[in-house]
């Protein structure tokens, strides 16, 4: 059973119209068994007699490629130690705002050793 019956619809409206092969990329189905999947179909005409047209096509299983995607995505844009986002997805944050203003990152290496004698210091004064 499709849950999507609007892109269902113009789905079966595209491929009477058109007469040709017609595809419908990403689509939420629930099975038999009550578990929900993600297919992509491609149909085509057959036959039209009258207002009837009989078509043929396949329905493919795509759920465990846009689960990988969607992984994908996560893994690149995540720190995978803290799950916070990492740099790459705060430049292009930045490139779609296009603030105006400036931005400096520094990156300081073996920033353990430089707070350490800060801390001590700050320890004594308290």
């Amino acid at each position: 059973m499709i849950d999507d019956r609007l892109k269902w619809n113009q789905f079966v409206r595209n491929l009477a119209t058109n007469h040709s092969i017609a595809l419908l990329p990403k689509v939420d189905m629930v099975t038999r068994d009550e578990k929900n999947i993600i297919v992509e179909v491609t149909s085509q005409i057959v036959e039209q007699v009258g207002e009837e047209i009989f078509t043929e096509g396949t329905i493919t299983d795509i759920t465990n490629r846009i689960t990988i995607e969607n992984e994908l995505h996560r893994l690149a844009f995540t720190d995978v130690l803290t799950g916070l986002n990492n740099r790459r997805l705060f430049t292009e944050a930045l490139e779609q705002i296009q603030p105006k203003m400036a931005l400096a990152l520094i990156d300081i290496d073996d920033f353990k050793s430089l707070m350490i004698p800060i801390a001590m210091t700050l320890e004594t004064w308290l």
